[in-house]
C-alpha cells in the first residue's frame, strides 16, 4: 500500500512544524550544535546532541496508522511505555509540542498540543541499533541450530502436560 498522507495537518504545516523543531529555540534545554535531522517514512527525528526526539508524521500505510493527533499520540505512548521497560535511561518519556502565540513551535511548551515528541537520550553513533546490527548478525550467524534451542526458554521447549 502506498503511504496516505493525511489531511488533519497541511504539507506546509508540517514543513512548518520540522523547520521549527530544526531549530535550537524549540527546545527547553540548551542545544550548542546544529540539530541534525533524520525523516523516515513514518517519523521525523531530531538530533539534539544530547537527547534526540521522534515525532510521527499523519500517515496511514495500512500495517501502521497515525492518521490523527489522538493515534499518534497513544503509538508515542506505547512506544516509550515498551522501550522504557529495557532501556529506561535511554527512552525518557513523551513530551508535547505546542504551538507558540508568535509563531513557531516548542518541545514541552504550555498549551494545546498539536504533536507529541518520544524523548530519548541520543546515543553515540557507534552504539545504535544500525551501528550494532552487523556485529549481532555475525554473533547470531555463528550459533548452531543446538546453541538456539539451549538458549529457548524451557517452557517453550517442553510441553507442561
Amino acid at each position: 500500500m502506498a503511504a496516505v498522507s493525511i489531511p488533519d495537518r497541511t504539507h506546509e504545516e508540517r514543513a512548518a512544524l520540522v523547520a521549527a523543531l530544526s531549530s535550537p529555540h524549540a527546545y527547553a534545554h540548551a542545544v550548542e550544535l546544529s540539530i541534525q535531522v533524520i525523516e523516515t517514512h513514518i517519523s521525523h527525528l531530531f538530533l539534539t546532541a544530547q537527547f534526540a526526539y521522534k515525532v510521527k508524521k499523519p500517515v496511514d500505510l495500512g500495517f501502521v496508522n497515525y492518521s490523527t493527533l489522538a493515534l499518534r499520540r497513544r503509538y508515542t505512548e506505547l512506544e516509550h511505555d515498551l522501550n522504557s521497560r529495557i532501556s529506561p535511561d535511554v527512552f525518557l518519556g513523551v513530551e508535547p509540542v505546542t504551538a507558540r502565540p508568535n509563531g513557531g513551535f516548542k518541545v514541552g511548551g504550555d498549551g494545546e498540543p498539536v504533536e507529541f515528541a518520544l524523548k530519548m537520550r541520543q546515543l553515540p553513533a557507534d552504539r545504535t541499533f544500525s551501528a550494532l546490527l552487523p556485529a549481532w548478525r555475525t554473533l547470531w550467524r555463528d550459533f548452531t541450530p543446538m546453541q538456539m534451542l539451549c538458549r529457548r526458554p524451557l517452557h517453550s521447549v517442553v510441553s507442561m502436560q
